[in-house]
C-alpha cells in the first residue's frame, strides 16, 4: 500500500516538472485522477490533497460508475467531463488506478494522441522504492 508520506513525494515530485506555482487557476497544469474498479472519489482524496498543497495544478477527481457499464461507456464518462475541465491548462496529467488505467488507454486509443498527456498508474509504483518513484516521475 502506498502511504501518505509516498503520495506527498510523489505529488513534489510532480511540482518540480510543472515549475513555479501559479496563481491563476486557468495557467495551471490539470491532474485528472481516476479510480479503480468498485471505488469512488474518496479513494483518491489523498492524493488529491497532496497535489493541490503544492499549488501549481488544477486536480479534478471525479467519479463513475465502474461497475454499472462497459469499458467503453465508462471511458467516456469518466474521462469526457475532466478533460473539458482542464480544456484551459497548458498541459494535463493522469494519475489512475486499476480501472482507471483501462479507461484512459481506451479512451486516448479513440480521441487522443498518447503524447500530449501524461500518465502514472499508482498500482505500478507498488513494487518500487521512493527514489526509483522519484525518478519515473522526472522522466
Amino acid at each position: 500500500m502506498i502511504s501518505e508520506w509516498h503520495i506527498s513525494m510523489l505529488a513534489s515530485a510532480l511540482r518540480l516538472q510543472a515549475g513555479r506555482v501559479h496563481e491563476e487557476e486557468s495557467e495551471r497544469e490539470c491532474v485528472v485522477l481516476l479510480h479503480g474498479l468498485g471505488r469512488g472519489p474518496a479513494s483518491m482524496r489523498l492524493m488529491r490533497w497532496a497535489l493541490e498543497k503544492e499549488g501549481c495544478f488544477r486536480v479534478i477527481n471525479l467519479g463513475y460508475p465502474s461497475t454499472q457499464a462497459g469499458i467503453a461507456d465508462l471511458s467516456n464518462l469518466a474521462i469526457l467531463p475532466a478533460v473539458e475541465r482542464c480544456r484551459h491548462a497548458p498541459r494535463v496529467h493522469f494519475v489512475t488506478h486499476s480501472l482507471g488505467v483501462i479507461l484512459l488507454r481506451h479512451w486516448i486509443s479513440r480521441h487522443a494522441p498518447a503524447e500530449l498527456m501524461r500518465s502514472l498508474d499508482i498500482s505500478a509504483l507498488l513494487p518500487f522504492s521512493l527514489p526509483e518513484i522519484a525518478l519515473m516521475a522526472r522522466a
